[in-house]
C-alpha cells in the first residue's frame, strides 16, 4: 500500500513471495518521489485511439485526413484493440506491420499506420498516461520507390 499523488491510498496485488511485493513497493515510492509514477487506468487501445483521435482531427487534420485515420485505425489495430494501453508493446505493433506486410499491403500503408499510432501514442506520454512511446521501438518498412517510366 503506497500513497498516490493526490495523497489517496492505493493497494496493488503482487503475484510472488513477500520480497516480489516489497521490491515493488520500492519502486512505486521512488516514481511517486521522482514524478515518475504513472496510475493504471484501464483503458483500451480502441478507446484511448478513439478518444485521442476526436480533438486531435478536428484541430490538427482535413475531414479527407481524418475520415482515413479512423478507417486506418479501425482496420488494422482490432487485434489490439481490448488490450490495456499501459499493456501494449512493440512486439504487438511490430506483430500487426507483420501480418499487414503477409497480406500483401504496400509498405506505405504499413508506414502510415506507424505514423498514426506514434502521434498517438506520443500523445498519450505528453498527457502522462504512458511512461513511453512503444511505437519509437517499432520499425516499420521502408517505402519502396518505384523507377519512373519515361516515355520515349
Amino acid at each position: 500500500m503506497y500513497l498516490n499523488n493526490g495523497g489517496k491510498q492505493v493497494s496493488e496485488t503482487v503475484k510472488g513471495n513477500r520480497k516480489d511485493a516489497e521490491r515493488g513497493l520500492r519502486q512505486r515510492r521512488v516514481a511517486l518521489e521522482t514524478g515518475d509514477f504513472i496510475g493504471r487506468k484501464k483503458l483500451a487501445v480502441e478507446g484511448y485511439l478513439q478518444g485521442w483521435l476526436d480533438p486531435y482531427a478536428r484541430s490538427n487534420v482535413t475531414a479527407k485526413t481524418e475520415s482515413g485515420y479512423r478507417q486506418m485505425i479501425k482496420r488494422y489495430t482490432g487485434r489490439i484493440g481490448d488490450l490495456q494501453l499501459q499493456r501494449l508493446e512493440a512486439t504487438h505493433i511490430q506483430s500487426i506491420y507483420a501480418e499487414m506486410i503477409d497480406q500483401k499491403l504496400s509498405s506505405t500503408t504499413v508506414v502510415q499506420l506507424h505514423r498514426i499510432l506514434h502521434k498517438a501514442l506520443n500523445t498519450a506520454v505528453k498527457q502522462g498516461i504512458l511512461k513511453r512511446n512503444v511505437a519509437d521501438a517499432t520499425v516499420p518498412p521502408r517505402i519502396e520507390k518505384k523507377p519512373i517510366e519515361v516515355w520515349d
